[in-house]
């Protein structure tokens, strides 16, 4: 995927923090971001991703959770925001505030693929197995030539099987074998 020039210029302006992340010094990535949230303060990934982040890794879960419903609100989230969002609710232990954001920007942006298929990751870590399936399918019909997302959604089906053994052997495995 390209990046445009201000994704980049984005990117350069957040690579301290991360790095600050990456090393263990959440207090100097907090303070980072702050400052770059004072010289900026619409900017969405430093809000979520550093501040937020910076929050959770430092056991502050309680003020980073205003701010990531504040950025999940928004309208205009990009693909950096999404990716921050991600780290966030992952160390928050919450994969259903991932699903919802993905479902989201799935509705916002119904071809992209990579939002598509993070969905169907999604569904999966939740056990929606059925969405998970009905994901990979719309995935299979937008890129036919893929058959990877065929193949989730036949795995899918084996695993509603594996959660609803009443049902496996009349509709998930027969269904999954016609498949």
């Amino acid at each position: 995927m390209s990046r445009t020039g201000s994704e980049s210029h984005q990117e350069r302006r957040l690579k301290p923090i991360y790095e600050f992340l990456d090393s263990g010094n959440f207090r100097r990535a907090l303070q980072e971001s702050e400052r770059l949230l004072k010289k900026q303060p619409d900017f969405l990934v430093a809000k979520v991703a550093l501040k937020s982040l910076s929050f959770i890794r430092l056991g502050r879960v309680e003020e980073a959770d205003p701010l990531l419903s504040e950025v999940c609100g928004s309208d205009n989230i990009d693909h950096l925001t999404i990716q921050a969002l991600t780290y966030c609710f992952r160390e928050m232990g919450q994969p259903e505030k991932l699903v919802t954001l993905y479902q989201k920007v799935s509705k916002s942006q119904p071809n992209n693929e990579d939002f598509l298929s993070q969905l169907a990751i999604s569904y999966g870590r939740i056990g929606e197995y059925k969405m998970q399936s009905l994901t990979a399918m719309q995935l299979y019909k937008l890129r036919p030539k893929q058959p990877l997302y065929y193949f989730w959604s036949v795995m899918c089906n084996v695993l509603q099987a594996d959660s609803q053994p009443e049902l496996a052997a009349t509709v998930y495995l027969p269904l999954a074998a016609k498949m």
